[in-house]
């Protein structure tokens, strides 16, 4: 299965948070229902380099109760953005609770993390040697922190269909995105004007 069409939100950590279609309606989607998913999806992302994949791999094999571990934890962390996200993008102060509980996660998966050089940075946070659950957990809750503490209060947004509320940076000069992407909710958005001005004028005729 391919994500790439998942990740139009401008960061991965709010690519994560998106990786449930038409949130809370008959039609939900969630693409990281198995540990197979969630690990194509982190594969895809990058935040899984190739031998850190294998080792996460291995291990789960070793232990199979793992998967689920981590497989709990990406969901977890997915509610903790979606719920910090959607607060900023409201214009609200995020909840206590997810705000805790990212730091919590982070507490955790930092102590595996390592310091190495990199280009163009001088250096970077590295996750690849760390156990399994920090490894796939790690890079995500980091990303998440260093997105919330900028100040993105007018760039992050949350696609406005009831059945969407996909999370997104909009990076245009003027700030005028308003849907996650044209093609589908824009396109849908557009669509339904149509036909509701046509019923206006049929109504009128």
């Amino acid at each position: 299965m391919s994500f790439s069409l998942h990740r139009i939100s401008g960061h991965v950590a709010l690519d994560l948070a998106n990786t449930i279609s038409w949130r809370d309606s008959p039609a939900e989607i969630d693409h990281l229902a198995r540990f197979e998913d969630a690990m194509a999806w982190c594969r895809e992302a990058g935040i899984l380099a190739p031998r850190a994949a294998r080792r996460v791999a291995d291990a789960c094999r070793a232990a199979p109760a793992l998967r689920d571990r981590i497989l709990t934890d990406l969901r977890r962390l997915r509610g903790i953005v979606y719920a910090i996200g959607g607060a900023i993008a409201d214009g609200t102060v995020p909840p206590e609770a997810p705000r805790a509980a990212l730091v919590a996660m982070l507490r955790n998966a930092l102590a595996g993390a390592v310091l190495e050089p990199a280009v163009p940075e001088p250096l970077r946070l590295s996750f690849a040697e760390a156990e399994p659950r920090a490894a796939v957990i790690g890079p995500l809750a980091w990303a998440a922190l260093d997105l919330f503490r900028q100040d993105l209060a007018g760039r992050l947004k949350q696609c406005p269909p009831d059945d969407c509320r996909w999370l997104f940076l909009d990076t245009t000069k003027n700030r005028s995105r308003r849907w996650c992407d044209m093609a589908s909710c824009g396109n849908r958005a557009k669509v339904h004007r149509h036909r509701q001005a046509t019923l206006r004028a049929d109504g009128g005729s």
